[in-house]
């Protein structure tokens, strides 16, 4: 399950979803019925779970407590790229959850995977964004010459121009990435199997 701990007796817990509940949640996300259940599972199970307003509050970096996010170097980046306030109720779980369905769209994940390799937000992948998004997955994997040649090497097929130094618009990324990359971006919810496409 996403949480194997169990929220203390104390926590408040969330009411089982009513029917009129999933049909909504199935409709403004990607998720179908029996993911959407288990994700309300794992939600309720986790530690800090307040009330607010009448319904089940838990901070948005419980997210990535989930088994499915496993280890990815890159956790605390996506957790600054989800839109939501640090205290999210169910639905907004959810949506943030969301891009992560398999059922998502290739572009919607293409567009997720280019904010994350977009450190500084421009709207462009430069030199400097590729390093620090290597330094992250790879860490000492790479020597900093064997970074730096990646770098350089995806920066001289982008070099025109019009573009003399190089940085990659999300059209140019989309004609890079690799296919399977953004495929792994899809986590089976509730499935043995999942994936974790990120690490690169």
């Amino acid at each position: 399950m996403g949480n194997a701990r169990s929220a203390p007796e104390d926590v408040y817990r969330p009411d089982p979803l009513t029917r009129e509940q999933l049909e909504y949640f199935m409709m403004v996300t990607f998720f179908d019925e029996a993911q959407i259940q288990y994700l309300h599972k794992a939600f309720s199970e986790f530690d800090e779970l307040a009330e607010v307003n009448g319904q089940a509050h838990a901070p948005k970096k419980n997210l990535l407590e989930l088994t499915e996010f496993g280890q990815s170097p890159l956790r605390d980046r996506i957790l600054e790229l989800l839109d939501a306030p640090d205290l999210v109720n169910f639905e907004q779980f959810l949506r943030c959850l969301s891009i992560f369905a398999p059922t998502a769209s290739k572009e919607d994940k293409q567009r997720f995977t280019f904010r994350v390799w977009d450190h500084d937000n421009d709207g462009f992948i430069s030199g400097d964004d590729m390093m620090t998004t290597l330094d992250v997955i790879v860490g000492g994997g790479l020597e900093a010459d064997e970074k730096e040649h990646v770098v350089n090497s995806i920066i001289e097929e982008q070099r025109t121009p019009i573009n003399p130094d190089g940085v990659l618009s999300f059209e140019a990324f989309q004609k890079v990435i690799n296919d399977d990359l953004v495929r792994k971006l899809s986590l089976q919810f509730g499935k043995r199997q999942s994936y974790w496409g990120l690490k690169l």
